[in-house]
């Protein structure tokens, strides 16, 4: 019961970090589109996770919407 507890605390605390990776990412770096950036926010990611067991392929869903969800509040790109 307690190593579950702690499982999903650990992913709850991994999805935060994700959406914070997210839209970080949207702010710093708005004149990339997703695509161009996502290589980078997959390496990014497995250097980031520290002890979390998840991959890149499991929270880029989190991150996509993150990125996505920050339009607007990006630093001004020009």
């Amino acid at each position: 019961m307690e190593a579950g507890r702690a499982r999903r605390a650990l992913t709850r605390e991994a999805e935060e970090l994700a959406a914070l990776y997210g839209a970080e990412a949207r702010r710093l770096f708005c004149e990339h589109s997703w695509e161009q950036l996502e290589p980078t926010l997959a390496e990014g990611w497995r250097r980031i996770r520290g002890g979390h067991a998840l991959d890149w392929p499991q929270v880029r869903p989190r991150v996509h919407a993150a990125w996505l969800a920050a339009r607007g509040v990006e630093r001004r790109c020009g």
